[in-house]
């Protein structure tokens, strides 16, 4: 049902929302990660609000491979 929601719109303001909760659910702390795996490829990190209907919905359509590596001084968190 998700996957036909991401096909079926074209409200950039909904993709963007989306894609603003992905990355909070996978990433919840304020800092930057220092690795992002999983988003396709071309596809520079940004803020979702930079980013145009197709590559929101690429991002969508591979949100289960995003992964953010935090690493901190003495340790390294993978946040999925």
């Amino acid at each position: 049902k998700w996957d036909s929601f991401i096909q079926e719109t074209e409200d950039i303001n909904t993709l963007r929302e989306c894609v603003q909760i992905l990355f909070n659910s996978r990433y919840g702390e304020p800092r930057l990660p220092q690795a992002i795996f999983g988003i396709p490829d071309q596809i520079p990190f940004k803020r979702p609000c930079t980013y145009g209907v197709p590559k929101l919905k690429r991002i969508l359509d591979e949100r289960h491979a995003i992964r953010f590596v935090v690493k901190r001084m003495f340790d390294e968190r993978i946040f999925t």
